[in-house]
């Protein structure tokens, strides 16, 4: 270290001698903390872009939807294989899900939710997910309209968050399973989960059908 009582000279050696010693060092210090700065810079830069570009694309699809001349479920399958990881991804899916139901094409409606719940990775999202949820339900109501009863309760026990519509979705499906006890217990929960007086009213009557 620098010695306060030595003279001028000494002091002025002994720093040369200190460069001389770790200048390669610093050097190179110095270079590794201007790349960081520059590849952070470049990195949220290109982000920038990435979300620019993806968000014109997924605003192109949603119009196209609008357009008799426009090929949307082609144009909504190129994206999702261009960009697999983008949430716009699985909005579109979720889009081109109810597309194929529209048309008739079940197994088409089916395999996109599927998609959409394999390409949900939970370690990294919230808990909560609203995109995944609506997908698990949507899918529910699929099964049920093909008389997979089990299938769909067990799609909807996955569900961490339950809503007040989707406990009277496990009701129904208790229903169609004739486990009727099960089925009040999610009955008495959806009523008690929703705000809507509406909705309790028909969870009423599918409660006064099993009693």
């Amino acid at each position: 270290m620098v010695n306060l009582t030595s003279t001028e000279e000494e002091n002025t050696e002994f720093l040369k001698t200190l460069w001389d010693k770790y200048k390669y060092l610093a050097i190179s210090t110095v270079f590794v903390v201007i790349f960081t700065i520059v590849g952070i810079e470049r990195s949220s830069s290109n982000k920038s872009i990435f979300n620019q570009e993806t968000s014109e694309l997924y605003s192109d699809f949603v119009q196209s939807l609008d357009s008799v001349d426009i090929d949307s479920t082609q144009k909504g399958n190129d994206f999702m294989s261009s960009y697999p990881d983008s949430v716009y991804s699985r909005l579109i899916a979720l889009q081109l899900a109810k597309l194929h139901y529209e048309k008739g094409d079940k197994d088409e409606a089916t395999d996109k939710l599927n998609w959409i719940i394999e390409n949900t990775n939970n370690g990294f999202r919230q808990k909560y997910d609203p995109i995944e949820v609506t997908a698990k339900y949507r899918l529910a109501l699929l099964f049920l309209d093909q008389e997979k009863f089990k299938e769909s309760l067990d799609l909807l026990e996955t569900i961490e968050d339950k809503t007040a519509s989707i406990y009277e979705l496990i009701g129904d499906c208790y229903v169609y399973l004739e486990a009727n006890d099960n089925a009040r217990i999610n009955y008495l929960k959806a009523m008690e989960a929703s705000p809507s007086e509406s909705v309790k009213s028909i969870i009423k009557m599918k409660l006064s059908d099993i009693n």
